[in-house]
């Protein structure tokens, strides 16, 4: 019977994995708040009109 099989180890295996999606969901919020944040700072950076505005929005919502 393998290591796996092993209703304890399969708990601890189960739960590693549940920790490493978590930890991958977080990086990802962190890096959509970087990309927020640089958007911000562009659009800070420059006059722009309506029109350009939403095609810096539009650019940034396919980034994420």
């Amino acid at each position: 019977r393998s290591l796996a099989e092993n209703p304890a180890v399969r708990a601890l295996i189960d739960a590693e994995i549940e920790a490493s999606a978590t930890r991958a969901r977080e990086e990802l919020r962190h890096q959509v708040s970087l990309l927020a944040v640089s958007g911000a700072e562009r659009l800070l950076k420059r006059e722009i009109n309506a029109d350009a505005h939403k095609a810096l929005l539009d650019e940034l919502a396919s980034e994420i």
